[in-house]
């Protein structure tokens, strides 16, 4: 299962793929924003974004994942796709 948005600050603030049998040390998670940039880089399955850019929070917007990993039988995957960041004002 991949999400496809994050609530900074509020119910799902975490973005993270949830899965099983991923050979250990053959998983990247990169996201990107509009312009290519590279928000956010884990080489391990149970780090997740938190939609931290280095300076603060990013923007709301929408970023693409990309997610490479094997399977425990070997086999290479990878998926693509889009994040929606949004962020909880309780104003």
């Amino acid at each position: 299962y991949i999400p496809n948005a994050i609530v900074i600050n509020g119910v799902n603030p975490v973005f993270r793929p949830v899965g099983g049998y991923f050979e250990r040390g053959q998983y990247a998670l990169d996201i990107y924003d509009r312009w290519g940039r590279v928000m956010f880089h884990s080489e391990d399955i149970n780090d997740g974004w938190d939609g931290r850019d280095g300076s603060g929070y990013a923007q709301e917007g929408v970023y693409v994942y990309l997610i490479r990993f094997f399977s425990g039988d070997g086999r290479e995957h990878t998926r693509r796709g889009y994040l929606s960041v949004f962020l909880f004002d309780e104003e």
